[in-house]
């Protein structure tokens, strides 16, 4: 290879190929005809130019000195006593090493998806991000994350691990994780999570910080009739991912459905949630009860007062004045006035 390229410098130097005079044709691979071949006879002929500018340059001095990797494959097969009795003593040749010896422990840390949770990726959760950090007693802290979403457990399941090296880390303390979960809608909570301790002899569960309810709303559709009420709706304020939501059931005569059920998804730290009931009147139009609270009961019904039949009674119209306000009323914080329900 190399004495094909010195061979083919000289004869460029000082030659032009003769492309219209005939050659012999060409044996072999395609493209070996592009070379300088003393075998078949290529036709060259001498350039006086290129003659001239050598003889002014006088002394051209050609380096040979090159050097290149040309990859090949070679088996090395032998008795390893072949060869070690000669190098045994030598610290750059041979090493020994313990592969009991603490830096070559790996652990792993393992995740698990509660199953309700796992429900909720149908509904209202788009994935959660798991951080994890050890710190080590030197070198640097060890960190690693991953992210659960519907396409996840799809593909792997409702498990994740991540594999810890010890290395020279004489830390025995546990781990750290954090979790972050993104809601429907863009929210993501906690904003800043907290690390929080792991145990090397136990899975790390994550359960989504808002619990499934089902909320089955039911009226008296005879009595609604009867009191003129054309659709009674139980407007539900409670907290999801540490924000205040609102939920809207609701119930008409016309329908012919005494009973309706909403789901709703609530954060694990709340023990139930407040409501009220909405009415609107076939002549009077909106009529608001106050707010109640629900403490760990799914179940509201549509009590109504008798006295809203009376338009002069008090019932009727503080119901009244407040189905007036409630447009400059609409962002009003609830919850904060029921600390009964939160844990």
């Amino acid at each position: 290879m190399i004495l094909e390229a010195v061979m083919s410098y000289f004869t460029n130097a000082l030659a032009d190929r003769e492309m219209d005079v005939p050659s012999v044709p060409p044996q072999g691979d395609e493209g070996e005809d592009d070379k300088p071949d003393t075998q078949k006879g290529n036709y060259y002929k001498l350039n006086q130019v290129k003659m001239e500018k050598k003889i002014e340059r006088g002394r051209e001095t050609i380096s040979l000195n090159y050097r290149r990797s040309v990859p090949k494959f070679i088996d090395i097969t032998g008795n390893l006593r072949s060869w070690y009795d000669g190098v045994r003593d030598n610290p750059n040749c041979v090493t020994s090493v313990n592969l009991n010896d603490p830096f070559f422990q790996h652990r792993n840390i393992s995740f698990i998806l509660d199953m309700e949770a796992e429900e909720m990726f149908e509904e209202v959760i788009n994935y959660v991000t798991v951080s994890v950090r050890k710190k080590r007693s030197s070198g640097n802290d060890f960190s690693d994350r991953f992210t659960i979403d519907k396409n996840y457990i799809n593909e792997k399941g409702t498990s994740a691990v991540i594999t810890y090296a010890r290395g020279e880390d004489t830390n025995p303390d546990a781990f750290e994780y954090k979790t972050q979960w993104s809601l429907r809608g863009g929210k993501v909570y906690p904003d800043n999570p907290d690390w929080q301790k792991g145990s090397w002899e136990e899975a790390v569960t994550l359960a989504s910080p808002v619990t499934y309810r089902r909320i089955e709303f039911e009226a008296d559709l005879e009595d609604l009739k009867n009191k003129e009420i054309t659709r009674v709706t139980a407007q539900v304020r409670y907290r999801q991912f540490g924000e205040e939501e609102e939920a809207n059931i609701h119930i008409s005569p016309a329908r012919g459905e005494p009973l309706v059920e909403k789901n709703i998804f609530i954060d694990n730290d709340t023990r139930g949630y407040a409501y009220r009931l909405v009415l609107s009147h076939k002549t009077q139009g909106k009529l608001i009860l106050p707010w109640q609270v629900r403490m760990n009961d799914d179940y509201i019904y549509a009590t109504l007062p008798g006295e809203l039949q009376d338009t002069e009674s008090e019932v009727f119209k503080e119901a009244k004045e407040e189905a007036r306000d409630v447009t400059s009323r609409a962002k009003e914080k609830v919850l904060d006035k029921f600390d009964e329900i939160f844990k």
